[in-house]
């Protein structure tokens, strides 16, 4: 069974951070858990997917993936003071996956995603 836990957004929690493209090949459930450093940070935490092709032979580490849309269901709109959210996915059909941070009043500190997901 494949298994990823791993930090897949790390920034500022005063501006608009987008994580990394993850390759969720093979993937079919997945929980992403948003930690904000201060009670000062406000804004949106959403995850993202996209079903862009690769070239043949192009390895998910070196291609760039481009055209990104919002997941229905998959945001919450964080109010200073609360400093932690989740979402979580079933059934993941997307090619790649990636957490976004929107900042609506920024902190001081950082906004980091830590994802657990679980595949075949």
């Amino acid at each position: 069974m494949r298994q990823v836990n791993k930090q897949i957004l790390s920034g500022v929690n005063s501006a608009t951070v987008n994580g990394d493209q993850i390759d969720s090949n093979q993937l079919i459930n997945a929980s992403f858990h948003l930690l904000i450093g201060d009670s000062t940070a406000a804004g949106t935490f959403k995850i993202q997917a996209s079903n862009d092709v690769s070239q043949v032979g192009q390895s998910s580490s070196t291609f760039v993936v481009t055209n990104w849309v919002d997941i229905p269901g998959a945001s919450v709109t964080q109010a200073a003071a609360t400093q932690q959210a989740i979402i979580s996915l079933s059934n993941m059909a997307y090619r790649w996956v990636r957490a976004v941070w929107i900042e609506t009043t920024p902190g001081s500190t950082t906004a980091i995603v830590n994802m657990f997901a679980q595949g075949i």
